[in-house]
């Protein structure tokens, strides 16, 4: 995308802070949605002090009823929001999204295939399983406080984008897997124990995962 010609929605936005670094980085405009009203008038507060908010609109939706038409921007975009929205958000969300982008959807939530997913209980295959099991499970290890019952979507769900997009990457965000390997070493800056953080080489069993 030519970011100077584009506007992006940015989908659950929250505090802005995609959308501060899209206009940033020279994107023409953005559009915050955000469901709650309060944590807009932050972020447009937060836009002000940084000063980009005159290149910024401010929307108060749920994702699924995003009042734009069809193609009314070149990239849509929803980061770690379409698993907090409730199974029968999802559809029309992934609906809307697909409706209101000309040129591409950058989406990033946790894969519902692997086997473990940090953004829940992670607990293995937790999230496979229904909520009240899921439940009994995680009291049971002692990660009832973790659980909040979050929904989480597979690349099958996305088949519904199919006719308008292709996907741009095969395995987590790379194109495929050799691009992950070879990513390798590199430093995350998460978890609790600062001696994890940089990874020096895959795990064989996720990486062999990964691979299939």
């Amino acid at each position: 995308l030519d970011f100077g010609t584009s506007t992006a929605v940015d989908c659950g936005a929250g505090y802005g802070w995609f959308s501060i670094a899209y206009v940033l980085a020279g994107g023409q405009r953005a559009i915050e949605v955000d469901l709650h009203a309060e944590r807009l008038d932050s972020a447009r507060e937060i836009a002000e002090i940084i000063g980009v908010a005159d290149r910024i609109q401010f929307m108060v939706s749920p994702i699924q009823e995003i009042p734009l038409g069809e193609d009314s921007a070149e990239l849509v975009v929803s980061i770690e929001t379409l698993e907090h929205i409730g199974r029968a958000s999802i559809p029309g969300a992934l609906a809307g999204m697909k409706r209101i982008a000309s040129r591409a959807i950058l989406l990033a939530t946790p894969n519902k295939l692997f086997p473990i997913v940090s953004h829940d209980t992670s607990l293995p295959f937790a999230h496979w399983l229904p909520r009240g099991l899921r439940r009994i499970y995680a009291r049971a290890l002692g990660r009832q406080k973790k659980n909040h019952d979050n929904v989480f979507l597979s690349p099958f769900d996305l088949r519904v984008w199919a006719d308008k997009f292709r996907p741009a990457s095969s395995c987590l965000t790379f194109q495929g897997y050799r691009e992950y390997r070879d990513h390798f070493p590199f430093y995350l800056p998460y978890g609790s124990r600062a001696s994890r953080r940089q990874r020096v080489r895959p795990n064989p069993i996720q990486a062999a995962y990964f691979r299939l």
